[in-house]
């Protein structure tokens, strides 16, 4: 007898299937022609309300430099709290409508946190960060635990919003337009 066990003919066909499907999804999720301009992402925002919105969880990241960043060190201000990486065409887009938002908004009761899922980030971010003439606001350095208690999937770039007293008030999920985050982030200030 064979080493080789007999398998199926569907068993290639439907393993061949879930292969393509994932890849379709990872493309459309952070692919060059993914929304940019949240037209078509309305559908995955999520306004949970101050009043029964839930704590963010808590983390402390270390930054390039190697210092880190804790959320809770924001508390009392609105933190946008963004899982980006350098690989994903939206999320590149995003960044320099993120540092436009800064400035139109003001960095006294807002904070942004740059939360990167790279697999490479000390090698991919530097180089990125050069490209666009670098960022105002901290970009950390996410981990497992980070993404899994955020739940961050294969949907990217995923942002929430966060109130003064550490709520998640809104998730929006794709690449948005400047025009989507400012609202909102006034909204909770």
């Amino acid at each position: 007898m064979s080493a080789h066990a007999y398998r199926p003919p569907f068993l290639h066909a439907l393993a061949a299937s879930v292969c393509l499907i994932l890849a379709v999804t990872i493309h459309i999720g952070c692919g060059e022609d993914a929304p940019t301009d949240g037209v078509g992402n309305d559908d995955v925002l999520d306004d949970a309300g101050n009043g029964d919105a839930a704590l963010a969880p808590a983390f402390t990241l270390a930054t390039l430099s190697g210092d880190t960043v804790a959320l809770e060190e924001h508390r009392g201000k609105v933190v946008m709290v963004n899982f980006w990486a350098t690989w994903c065409a939206p999320c590149r887009e995003e960044m320099p409508l993120f540092e436009q938002l800064r400035a139109d908004v003001g960095a006294e009761d807002f904070e942004i946190l740059a939360v990167s899922v790279d697999e490479e980030p000390l090698e991919a971010i530097p180089a990125f960060l050069d490209e666009i003439g670098g960022l105002s606001y901290p970009v950390l350095l996410g981990t497992p635990e980070v993404v899994a208690d955020y739940n961050i999937g294969i949907g990217l770039p995923t942002t929430y919003i966060v109130s003064r007293d550490g709520r998640v008030v809104e998730t929006l999920i794709g690449g948005q337009a400047l025009d989507v985050f400012e609202p909102l982030v006034r909204k909770h200030l």
